[in-house]
Parts: C-alpha cells; sequence; structure tokens
C-alpha cells in the first residue's frame, strides 16, 4: 500500500466518503460498528437488519449477509459502477480536496451533513440537452466534468445536473429540463434547490486551487449558470490559469466567504462577477473587503450598459452566451 493512498484514507475515511457518494444515511456510522448494507435491496426478503460492519479504523466495510467486502476504492467502484482504476482517480482527488474540509475542526459537523444525492458522471446526452438549455459549449462542459464540478443525480426525485467540488460543503441542483422543481415535501416551487446540509458561504470549485497551484487568477461569480457560462468563454477566448468559481444558493450575494476559501484565493488576482442587481451589490460589498484583506488584487467586472444579442439588457454572464461560435469578441473586456 503507497504511503500517498494511505494519506488519503486517513483524509477521507469510509463514512465520509459514503456521504459524498450519497449512500443513504442507515448504512453509515461516524465510528466503528454495525449498519444496514447499502445494497439490502439484493439481500433475500430486502433485509432491513444491520447486516454490515465498518471497521479497520473506518477504512472498510463488510456484509456478513451478501459476503461483500470492500475498502474505500472498491466501494467507490461498486457504488458508481465504475472500473476500478476509475475508482482510484474519484477517491484520490475527492481525498485531496478533502484536506481543506478537514484543516478546521469547527467546520466538521456542517460538512457531515451534506445530503448529497446519489451522483454520477453526465451523459453525452445530457451534457447536449444543458448546453441547448444554457446556450454553453459542450466543451466547456466536458471541462466541468472533467474537474468534477458538473454531476448528474435525482434531486426531490427530479433528474437534475449538480454543482459541487471535492470540499464537500456545497451542492445545488436544477432540472435537466429547464423547468422548476415542484414543490416537494414542505419546500415550495423553485428554480434551483441547494442541497440540505450545504455551507453556503464556500465558492463551489475552490477546492481545486489546493489540487492546482499554478492558478494565478480566480473568477467569483454568482449562480451555477454563471460558472457554466464563465468556463463557456474560458474556453472561448482560450485564457490559462485562470479558475472561475462560484456562490451558490438564494441570495449568494448577502453570504460572506468561507475562511478557508480566503485562505486558497491569498496572493491571486480574484475578479467579482456579481448580477446587475440589488443581490449583486450585496455581493459586492460582502466579498470586496474580505478579499483585500486577505491580500488579493481585487477587481470587478460590470454588466451595466452591456446588452445581450436580443438587445435586452443583461443582467449576469450566462445572458452573454448566445452569441453565435466566433461573435463574443465584445465581450472580452469582462475578462481577466
Amino acid at each position: 500500500m503507497n504511503t500517498q493512498y494511505e494519506r488519503a484514507r486517513s483524509a477521507l475515511p469510509l463514512p465520509q466518503l459514503m456521504r459524498l457518494l450519497g449512500v443513504p444515511k442507515d448504512s453509515i456510522r461516524a465510528n466503528d460498528g454495525d449498519v444496514r448494507c447499502p445494497w439490502h435491496h439484493r439481500h433475500r426478503h430486502n433485509d432491513q437488519k444491520k447486516s454490515c460492519s465498518i471497521y479497520r479504523n473506518m477504512t472498510r466495510i463488510h456484509c456478513f449477509v451478501c459476503g461483500y467486502n470492500y475498502d474505500v476504492v472498491h466501494f467507490v467502484a461498486a457504488w458508481r459502477k465504475s472500473s476500478e482504476k476509475e475508482a482510484y482517480g474519484f477517491f484520490m482527488k475527492n481525498a485531496e480536496g478533502r484536506r481543506i474540509a478537514v484543516q478546521d475542526e469547527k467546520y466538521t459537523e456542517s460538512e457531515q451533513g451534506l445530503a448529497l444525492p446519489q451522483v454520477w458522471d453526465p451523459t453525452p446526452t445530457d451534457l447536449e440537452v444543458i448546453a441547448s438549455l444554457r446556450q454553453i459549449d459542450v466543451g466547456a462542459l466536458q471541462m466541468t466534468v472533467s474537474l468534477g464540478i458538473l454531476r448528474r443525480a435525482k434531486v426531490c426525485t427530479e433528474p437534475s445536473w449538480l454543482l459541487t467540488d471535492s470540499a464537500g460543503c456545497v451542492a445545488e441542483g436544477r432540472t435537466l429540463s429547464g423547468a422548476w422543481y415542484p414543490a416537494f415535501g414542505s419546500l415550495s416551487e423553485r428554480k434551483a434547490h441547494t442541497i440540505r446540509g450545504s455551507k453556503k458561504a464556500w465558492p463551489v470549485g475552490s477546492a481545486l486551487l489546493q489540487q492546482h497551484p499554478f492558478i494565478t487568477s480566480v473568477m467569483l461569480l454568482e449562480g451555477g449558470p454563471d460558472l457554466l457560462a464563465a468556463y463557456h468563454f474560458l474556453l472561448r477566448f482560450g485564457f490559462r490559469n485562470v479558475l472561475p468559481v462560484a456562490m451558490l444558493g438564494a441570495n449568494a450575494g448577502r453570504h460572506g466567504i468561507d475562511p478557508r476559501a480566503l485562505q486558497l484565493f491569498r496572493g491571486k488576482h480574484v475578479r467579482i462577477y456579481p448580477h446587475n442587481d440589488s443581490s449583486g451589490l450585496d455581493g459586492l460589498i460582502k466579498w470586496l473587503p474580505q478579499l483585500k484583506k486577505a491580500g488579493c488584487k481585487v477587481s470587478r467586472a460590470s454588466f451595466a450598459g452591456i446588452t445581450r444579442p436580443d438587445g435586452t439588457p443583461a443582467n449576469d454572464l450566462n445572458d452573454l452566451t448566445s452569441r453565435l461560435p466566433g461573435s463574443h469578441e465584445p465581450y472580452r473586456f469582462l475578462f481577466i
């Protein structure tokens, strides 16, 4: 067993990994002991008992009914129905990102509470659907998938695309159809669904800064569609060493930036892309002093006075993606 893998298993033990994968709560526990088998439906009579054990310092799970005996990588492969090579890559990438999440113990409870549904990579058809609805280049969406930001899931029973990152702090879904989520349980109708337990102060995508220290510039955006739009424009203009991150959830501008993300931003050029509305102004007022105090060079992109191709005022970055390929040059000045 290599040392890097051993460190990864310590950074991301099986219970936290299971939460990240969306395993049901009754199959997870925070210490060694018995749980319900994650694959209980395979048991005779749909066994409801605690027939599994998590053991070896929370690095292995064994079911006494179906005989499955997995370490962390084999569990990822079985749960995601992927190859062991793909599972190893997924685990190592997420374990590295988790190092951010364990540096400050006061955040442990909220991060463990992220009720992430079972996720998988979007299919090519999924990407085509998202690209059509949002006027985003498919190649840009493929970039977000390869970085572990764009995922596919069922949210409130609706097929959805999901934005999250390897820190496991926040996730937000939108329906693949583009329709609003209907009322569900105690939840009212809504256009986006922030996953329960999300820490809205964490800019999704920030975990990549630890994995890619060569990044010199950060685009700080408001909302999931703008995050995808940023990758669209970066691909169009061929910018390098730039990382888009986004604050998610309703009234994103009212949330300050997580102190650990600020540490990752330190010394970098951060360009803020606030929406051209009151929420965007809230974000600018909130984030600007935080970033300056963290030692960042800060600038602002403004959508005031900019119109979409149809002549209507632009409110955000996703409003500008509908130009035909090759005709985005009028918007180059918005970027770092």
